[in-house]
């Protein structure tokens, strides 16, 4: 399998309190010099529970998002390029489709308006963004 990790690429990760759940993750950055990419996470809104508002999705911005859903800035992950390579070639990492260049920018205008993200990611991706 020859999988090349960019800006837009989607996938499942394991994540969450339970031990089947995964989130739709998408990178956000191409490879910065140090050869890692930005990871952001999505998730649903659930129902009286804490949700981030910097950025909500919809159904249809993206072909997996069924239900409102947001960004999870906080929880928000760098990992090399050659990680994501292995972790998708492993199985570990279920490819999804490619978010939309709107979907992208979308969810990455909400790393400097939203108070979950922390101020290490602020500046990785202020050095690595606009790659």
């Amino acid at each position: 399998m020859s999988y090349i990790p960019s800006k837009g690429k989607c996938f499942l990760i394991p994540s969450g309190p339970r031990e089947d759940a995964k989130h739709l993750f998408v990178i956000v950055t191409n490879k910065c010099p140090a050869d890692c990419h930005l990871l952001l996470s999505i998730s649903s809104v659930e129902p009286g529970e804490y949700y981030d508002p910097a950025c909500l999705l919809h159904p249809g911005d993206h072909p997996f998002i069924k239900h409102l859903s947001f960004v999870m800035y906080s929880k928000a992950v760098v990992l090399s390029h050659d990680d994501i390579i292995k972790q998708v070639r492993d199985f570990a990492f279920l490819i999804k489709e490619d978010a939309s260049d709107e979907f992208v920018e979308k969810i990455r205008a909400g790393i400097a308006i939203s108070n979950r993200s922390t101020k290490k990611i602020k500046a990785y991706f202020t050095a690595a963004g606009a790659l």
